[in-house]
């Protein structure tokens, strides 16, 4: 069953255990991390995509 579906790059999937607990499954096809850089006049984002790893950008 599909619990719910992220905006973008995100699936997840509820599984009941076998002793009666929940398990999630997440599929990410893509993960960002905005924050603000040192010295703070610029942003720095990361993000992971699968087969072609983490990326760095700097806006200023």
């Amino acid at each position: 069953m599909v619990v719910g579906s992220g905006r973008r790059g995100t699936r997840v999937r509820r599984a009941a255990g076998e002793d009666g607990s929940h398990r999630f499954r997440i599929a990410l096809t893509e993960v960002v991390l905005t924050r603000v850089g040192d010295p703070p006049d610029h942003l720095v984002i990361e993000s992971w995509h699968p087969g072609r790893g983490l990326c760095r950008q700097r806006r200023h």
